[in-house]
Parts: structure tokens; C-alpha cells; sequence
């Protein structure tokens, strides 16, 4: 039997701010279609780099010299994908930035490191487009790892803002929910919600904000982030102990007051509205 879903208006989980719902639709849809983007980037550069490994020659601990290892079919495809990963369009997650102030420090600090990688990621991009140069070993490596940190990040930021966890989640009335702009947009591709989260999750359960502290205690890395929300992201792994996890999870502290205790020294709060923003731009010019 289908599940039918009660379509409930859209409320900041994480944000303040006065965005129209045209603008919290073109935000959540221009990040799923540059995950989607670069998580084809991700595959086809992780093939290549796989490859350079196995055919390098040189000592593990030396760069290899791409132009040794790769024919020039092979640097010219190699260019050719990564001149077609340029993100050309984030107005929209420009936007969010701009007039979403969060309430979580640490939401408004990861929104803004996501709009900063982008202009690196596109930085890279170009110098190889333009100069159309075997690109080195570093800056390959380098697009792959803020390819996977934009996915991470944009998927974490969305699937808290438009609660998509709500649709697995039957409330006490019985009935499941969903909000109204994830509603849209499932609508608007003909997607299943259920289904679709599905897949949202898969996806981060690859690209995710790995804690190493959890690899002895697997079982409770899910509930504790859970429990964190946002305030994951800025955690210092070197203060988290065994008893404030439990703690958390049982309700003896809050989650803020957790993240008072395992916040990343010298961190500050970014206050949005006082700071100047981004610039909003046409799709495609340099915002930063």
C-alpha cells in the first residue's frame, strides 16, 4: 500500500531568514543537481586516479608525473571531464547564504566553507580548461577532495533544512508528513518521497562527516549525530569522550551544551547579519 504523506508548511529547522518558497525550491534544487554533477565527477576521477596508482612507477611516497603515466587520449579525456564538473550555477545557494541566518554558528560556518570550495574547485577547473595542460597529481587529488566535501556538504545541509527524514516518520496522528518544498520538488521530477530519501541517504552514508572516534563504538555514531544536528560539523575529536556521548544520548546535557564542550578551539561565531555578504551574481561570474 502507498504511503500518503500530509504536505506541512516548510519551517527553518536550522535558519531564520525570509526567502520566498520559489527560493527555498531553486536551493534545494540546484544543490541536488550539482551533487548529482560532481558525483559523476567523483566516479570518473576515481577511476583515473585508481589507474595512476596501479601504473605508476614511481615509490609510494613520490607525486607521479601524470604525463608519464597517461597517454594523451588519456589527458585529453581527463580534461574533458574536468572542464564539463565547472559548477557555472549557485546563485541560489548564494541566496540561502545570504539571507538564511542560522542559528547554529556552526551551520552559518559550513554554509559558507561549501560557497568557498566551490570558487576553488572552479578556480582549478579553469586554469586547466584554459591552459588545456596535463593537470599534476596534486590539483587531481585536490578536485576530487573538494568534489566529495561540496556532495557532503550539501547534502547535510539539505536534508536537515527540508526535513526529509519526515517521511519515514509516522507521528502520533498516525500520519506521515512531508514539507512542502521537498513535496514540490518530488512532484516536479516525479519522484517517490520515500524512495527518494532512500537514495539521499545512501548517498551520505558515502559522503559523511566521518568522526574516527566512532570506529570502536559503531552503534552509537548514527544516534549521537542524530542528537548533534548541525553541530556535528565542528566538532574537536580529541574532546569527545565515551561518557559525554552517553550523556547526550540520555538526555543528562543538551546538545548544546555538548557542543559548548567539543567545539573546535578559536572557533567564532560567523554572524551573517552583520557580516557583508556574498555578492549575488549571474550564474557563471565570479561571486567572491
Amino acid at each position: 500500500m502507498e504511503k500518503h504523506f500530509v504536505v506541512k508548511e516548510h519551517q527553518a529547522n536550522y535558519t531564520i531568514g525570509n526567502l520566498e518558497p520559489e527560493d527555498l525550491f531553486n536551493f534545494l534544487n540546484q544543490s541536488i543537481s550539482i551533487v548529482k554533477g560532481l558525483q559523476s565527477f567523483d566516479e570518473e576521477i576515481g577511476d583515473y586516479l585508481k589507474e595512476i596508482s596501479e601504473n605508476s612507477e614511481t615509490n609510494a611516497l613520490a607525486k607521479p608525473d601524470l604525463e608519464t603515466v597517461l597517454t594523451d587520449d588519456d589527458i585529453d579525456e581527463l580534461l574533458e571531464i574536468i572542464e564539463a564538473a565547472e559548477i557555472q550555477n549557485f546563485d541560489a545557494i548564494v541566496k540561502f547564504y545570504n539571507h538564511c541566518y542560522s542559528t547554529w554558528d556552526s551551520l552559518n560556518a559550513y554554509i559558507k566553507n561549501t560557497l568557498v570550495i566551490i570558487k576553488e574547485f572552479n578556480v582549478i577547473v579553469t586554469k586547466y580548461s584554459s591552459s588545456w595542460t596535463c593537470p599534476s597529481f596534486r590539483d587531481l587529488n585536490t578536485l576530487s577532495t573538494y568534489g566529495k566535501d561540496i556532495i557532503k556538504n550539501l547534502l547535510f545541509i539539505v536534508y536537515f533544512e527540508f526535513d526529509m527524514e519526515s517521511v519515514n516518520c509516522q507521528e502520533k496522528d498516525e500520519r506521515f508528513y512531508i514539507d512542502e518544498i521537498y513535496d514540490k520538488f518530488c512532484k516536479h521530477y516525479g519522484l517517490n518521497p520515500e524512495e527518494y530519501t532512500k537514495s539521499i541517504n545512501d548517498l551520505r552514508s558515502i559522503y559523511k562527516i566521518k568522526l574516527n572516534f566512532f570506529d570502536e563504538y559503531p552503534e552509537l555514531e548514527e544516534p549521537f549525530e542524530a542528537m548533534m544536528g548541525p553541530n556535528i560539523i565542528n566538532i574537536d575529536e580529541d574532546k569527545i569522550t565515551l561518557d559525554i556521548v552517553k550523556q547526550v544520548l540520555k538526555g543528562d546535557i543538551s546538545d548544546q551544551q555538548a557542543y559548548e564542550i567539543l567545539k573546535e578551539d578559536g572557533e567564532q561565531s560567523d554572524d551573517l547579519a552583520q557580516s557583508t555578504p556574498f555578492n549575488n551574481a549571474l550564474p557563471g561570474m565570479n561571486m567572491f
